[in-house]
């Protein structure tokens, strides 16, 4: 059986897709909670004595398994052989980008306690990557 096939880039970038929105969720939560600086340290907790600590730790555990499915829409879509395939690997490396400068920015939250504008643009950045794997979908699903 084989493993890079176009049906498993659709399992892939619809479980991306829904790892980020879920990812978004828990930030949402954690921010609202007011657990966004719960753990001190990043990217690690280094005891997860509180529930707000556990929620924080929570959003960045998810964020490491939506890296996984990142990682794993990539290599799927950079391996698919045939014609019509350059806007689903455009696709797939802009969402892997936005992705990282997403974390990037998530550990200046951390860094920077809490600053509202790196918080704006780490909120900014969660919405645009959930756009493009919604795109990298779209596009996935509409692949013949």
């Amino acid at each position: 059986m084989k493993f890079i096939t176009l049906g498993n880039l659709r399992i892939f970038s619809f479980t991306t897709t829904a790892s980020i929105f879920i990812l978004m969720l828990l930030g949402s939560y954690t921010s609202s909670i007011g657990a966004g600086l719960a753990c001190p340290d990043w990217p690690l907790c280094p005891n997860i004595t509180s529930y707000p600590i556990f929620i924080e730790f929570l959003h960045r555990t998810w964020s490491m398994v939506t890296l996984l499915f990142i990682l794993i829409t990539l290599f799927i879509a950079l391996k698919l052989k045939g014609n019509g395939y350059e806007g689903i690997k455009k696709s797939t490396y802009a969402l892997i980008t936005v992705f990282l400068a997403q974390v990037f920015w998530g550990a200046l939250n951390i860094f920077l306690t809490l600053n509202p504008i790196i918080v704006t643009v780490h909120q900014g950045l969660a919405t645009l990557t959930f756009g493009l794997a919604l795109i990298l979908t779209l596009q996935a699903y509409q692949r013949r």
